[in-house]
């Protein structure tokens, strides 16, 4: 009888020290390299271009902040229809619901003006990337091109949920050497195993004193409250 394929799904571990071995050849500038930037308190210049890899500026990333590992982490997650951690947003009280939305950040490529145009990946939160698109992208042409794009100062005040941003586009476009994309695909955490999800998500239950058998994953195509929308968390998570 022929034997049965092993099991090749990674589990948690394989996943954190593929994760890490990603962010060592960040710091150290090898492989997949680069060096991701935090938005600083302050005026931050920075000149955002696009992903050669798939033509697109803003890779999207969705992550829950939980205990995970003994700490408070980002765990990313696989989307509401198969995720236990979403499942529980109907059960826990109107202060806990948080943990059962997903951060929705954007990876984007930038050059640091005021540093050389040094290379760098940025995280921007989702409240930041929709003014970016809404009041910017929409009044001024080619904003992320080479030639006639243009530079844009995005200011940060508080932290955590008090986080605050405003953005404004230089007035003339200018020209600038553009080094080759990173592939912002290749920084994203992989979603952790459901075996694993469901552990974080029955601690989180149990914490709460809620009952872990209530929440069901979400059936795929099935359309958001239009409440859960609107709470969609959008802090950055530097």
């Amino acid at each position: 009888m022929a034997k049965k394929p092993k099991n090749t799904r990674p589990d948690s571990d394989d996943i954190d020290r593929e994760y890490e071995l990603v962010r060592n050849e960040i710091a150290e500038g090898r492989g997949r390299g680069g060096q991701f930037y935090t938005l600083q308190n302050g005026k931050n210049v920075l000149r955002i271009f696009k992903d050669t890899h798939t033509g697109k500026v803003f890779h999207l990333q969705k992550s829950h902040w939980v205990a995970w590992k003994g700490k408070e982490q980002g765990v990313t997650c696989p989307g509401r229809s198969d995720c236990p951690i979403c499942a529980l947003y109907d059960v826990l009280g109107d202060d806990e619901k948080k943990r059962a939305i997903p951060r929705k950040q954007f990876l984007v490529n930038a050059l640091l003006v005021n540093d050389d145009n040094k290379h760098v990946l940025v995280n921007l939160s989702k409240t930041l990337a929709e003014e970016i698109d809404e009041n910017i992208l929409s009044t001024v042409k080619g904003v992320f091109d080479a030639k006639v794009g243009r530079n844009l100062t995005i200011s940060k005040t508080g932290k955590g949920f008090q986080t605050k941003y405003s953005v404004s586009v230089s007035s003339k476009p200018t020209k600038v050497e553009l080094p080759e994309s990173y592939d912002l695909a290749a920084f994203t955490r992989p979603a952790p195993p459901i075996e694993e999800l469901q552990k974080i998500a029955d601690e989180i239950a149990d914490r709460h004193g809620v009952d872990t058998e209530k929440p069901k994953a979400k059936k795929a195509g099935k359309k958001k409250t239009k409440r859960h929308s609107e709470e969609e968390e959008d802090e950055d998570n530097n």
